[in-house]
């Protein structure tokens, strides 16, 4: 009976760690990630807006299949008095108002990592790589694209494996300390499967309570925007044929570091990485670009 229990329990173990060692793709179709902007303040991080990010379709580049991967802004309300504003509060079921693109992504299975071509670049670089351990150095993008709140040296801090949506995943755990609360540290978190960790659903638009969806319209065209000089140290430059009434530059932790009404923007205060920037035009439209600070 004792040596059945054992053989029992072996048996277990090694579905478990079976299970650990089977590495889940991000890129696929039906996973749906909402992440929430929001504007620093003096005593605390106002919400300013919500975006969902998907994969919808594939592009063969360089004999290697990518998923396409696109941003949509979520509609939502602000219902506060003017001048506590912003108080973003998004709709739900979620409902995305347009559709941006945002690069060509693939997983290689083999080596547990993730790559990611740039919107307007031709050169693919590496994203995420699940098989690190605790002490090993991350991509030179990752390190671009940590939020500012990282306090870290460029390694995994620790490794820790959660159950997520169901699925037994590895997190990659980086260090980081809050400015509003300076003696908090807390750590970022990069999920395989899913990436800088995010509210995340897989399933149909109705298990995840969107409503409606851009997957099969015509995308936004994020090239109405053009960025001068991209990479920047000090300043850009927004070139439009359209006319934009607002500017917002959003941080890797998605939140507003500058907001302005200038097509000439002083960015020489920020550190260094990968910049998202969001242009309201006179007609309520929405442009996305983004630009790298160095």
């Amino acid at each position: 009976m004792k040596s059945i229990l054992v053989i029992a329990l072996s048996i277990l173990m090694i579905n478990i760690c079976k299970g650990q060692n089977t590495y889940i793709p991000l890129v696929k179709e039906n996973s749906f990630c909402i992440n929430h902007q929001f504007l620093d303040t003096d005593h605390y991080p106002k919400p300013s807006a919500a975006t969902l990010s998907y994969f919808n379709g594939d592009s063969i580049y360089n004999a290697k299949l990518y998923g396409k991967r696109y941003f949509s802004s979520l509609s939502g309300t602000h219902p506060c008095p003017p001048e506590q504003l912003p108080c973003f509060v998004v709709d739900e079921p979620y409902k995305p108002m347009d559709k941006n693109f945002g690069g060509l992504y693939r997983d290689d299975t083999t080596e547990m990592k993730v790559f990611y071509i740039p919107v307007a670049s031709t050169e693919e670089v590496e994203l995420y790589n699940f098989a690190l351990s605790e002490g090993d150095t991350i991509s030179d993008y990752l390190k671009i694209l940590m939020p500012q709140e990282y306090i870290g040296e460029d390694i995994v801090d620790s490794i820790s494996i959660d159950t997520i949506n169901g699925q037994v995943r590895k997190v990659l755990n980086f260090q980081a300390k809050s400015q509003y609360f300076p003696f908090n540290t807390y750590f970022i978190k990069v999920i395989e499967g899913i990436g800088l960790k995010c509210d995340y659903c897989e399933g149909t638009l109705a298990d995840c309570n969107i409503v409606s969806s851009t997957k099969n319209t015509p995308d936004t065209p994020s090239n109405k925007i053009e960025i001068f000089p991209n990479p920047t140290s000090d300043y850009i430059i927004l070139r439009s044929s359209t006319s934009i009434s607002k500017v917002e530059i959003f941080d890797q932790n998605n939140r507003i570091v500058i907001s302005s009404q200038s097509l000439e923007i002083d960015v020489s205060s920020l550190i260094s990485g990968v910049y998202f920037l969001r242009c309201l035009t006179l007609d309520n439209q929405f442009y996305y670009q983004k630009f790298i600070k160095i």
